[in-house]
């Protein structure tokens, strides 16, 4: 082998069932190395070192880049340090500068795109003026066109961006269809995965969020956590299949394993705790706090469900609030003026469950009994001077309005003069 300065060319040819010939040349500091590596060049500047069959054939007034591979930096022109290093790599690069490109056909349609890591087959292939990008997997940011300071990690990540700036996404295929949202962070196989326009939206966990195509502001965290989500907004779903069908519903925030998994468009619901609300449909403006309450509620509106398995089978409940273990369980209050109250251990289950009111009326704290609506009469049955849960449909104690102590003394006396069988009405 020999070497020469200048423009001369020294063949090193060998025989081995086919001919395989390189080419080393030394330019004014450049290094070309292989057969027609740099051959039509013109105005090149120092530093280049092109390595590879055409590695670096046409290209132009470019200087300090490593082409490596074959073809790599063939139509190269006006750029420099740049590291192109596999088969087809920045292939028509022009003007980008200080890019680093990794594999096969890795950037090769970039145009002006700078300060770009590019790593893995195909990846950043059609971009032509992102930059500040990372991607790193086979075809990741294949399509990027104009997207910038973006970082995609897996195969397929980010793979049709084409306008999306500022994202991050973490695992096979993640954020793999968004074209144009914005500040999203997606951390998990499939997660964002169908993303288009979604803007500022946090998805960390196996498919979390992988339909969401147009909804903004969202925080999924979980496996399979708002996976159908479509287009619902600024929602907060934390927990193994939290709010897992969720399509359109908004501003609703589910906490715990299958909380509100099956809601679709309920919008400004608070659901906290393991299958809270599970079933929940289209509810609005509930909130449900413990193990499986308001489990299997489908339309309830304005409920507050507080302790375990409270409200659990209470389908389409309405206005009613309900404390305590299994409290209002079978409820199915439909009616859109009802408010009911049940406090304590007092439980639809067990419909013998006494409360002495009498105590409970003359406590200072409780002089004046704030009671909502007017348009249900309110039933009371006495057993011993006691008040008796009303048993019909399964429906708790009532109150109806917002009583003076006096009154309720009255009512209390009435109460201590009752015999099992009376009944009493308050209007």
């Amino acid at each position: 082998m020999n070497t020469t300065t200048s423009s001369q060319q020294v063949l090193d040819g060998t025989q081995n069932g086919l001919e395989n010939l390189s080419h080393i040349q030394m330019q004014s500091d450049n290094v070309y190395i292989g057969r027609s590596a740099g051959a039509l060049n013109t105005s090149n500047r120092t530093g280049a070192v092109l390595i590879g069959y055409e590695a670096g054939k046409q290209s132009r007034n470019t200087e300090n880049n490593v082409y490596i591979g074959y073809r790599s930096g063939y139509n190269s022109v006006s750029d420099k340090n740049n590291v192109f290093i596999g088969s087809n790599t920045g292939y028509n690069n022009t003007s980008g500068c200080n890019n680093i490109f990794v594999g096969i056909d890795v950037g090769y349609n970039n145009n002006s795109g700078e300060n770009n890591v590019f790593m893995g087959f195909r990846s950043g292939y059609t971009n032509q003026n992102g930059f500040r990008n990372v991607f790193i997997g086979t075809e990741s940011g294949e399509r990027n066109i104009d997207g910038s300071s973006n970082v995609f990690l897996g195969d397929g990540s980010g793979q049709n961006n084409s306008n999306g700036n500022s994202n991050v996404f973490v695992g096979d295929r993640s954020g793999s269809s968004n074209f144009f949202g914005n500040s999203n962070v997606f951390l998990g196989k499939d997660s964002g995965r169908f993303n288009k326009s979604g803007d500022h939206n946090v998805f960390c966990g196996t498919k979390a969020g992988e339909y969401n195509e147009l909804g903004n502001n969202n925080v999924m965290l979980g496996y399979y956590s708002g996976r159908n989500n479509i287009k619902g907004n600024r929602n907060c779903m934390i927990g193994y299949e939290s709010g897992q069908t969720n399509t359109q519903g908004s501003l609703n925030t589910f906490i715990g394993n299958e909380s509100g998994k099956n809601n679709q468009y309920g919008s400004k619901n608070m659901y906290i705790g393991t299958m809270s609300g599970q079933n929940t449909v289209g509810s609005d403006k509930n909130v449900l706090v413990g193990y499986k309450t308001g489990m299997n509620m489908k339309k309830g509106t304005e409920n507050v469900f507080i302790g375990t398995m409270c409200g659990q089978n209470s389908l389409e409940s309405t206005k009613n609030i309900f404390i305590g273990y299994a409290a209002g369980f079978n409820n199915n209050n439909r009616t859109a003026f009802d408010t009911q109250f049940t406090f304590g251990n007092v439980s639809a289950l067990d419909t013998s469950t006494n409360i002495d009111v009498s105590e409970w009326f003359k406590n200072e704290q409780n002089k004046d009994v704030i009671v909502y609506q007017h348009e249900l009469d309110i039933r009371y049955e006495t057993v011993y001077g006691k008040l008796k849960m009303v048993t019909q449909a399964n429906e708790p104690f009532t109150f109806k309005y917002e009583v003076s102590k006096a009154i309720v003394d009255e009512v209390v006396s009435s109460f201590e003069s009752k015999t099992e069988q009376d009944e009493y009405y308050l209007f």
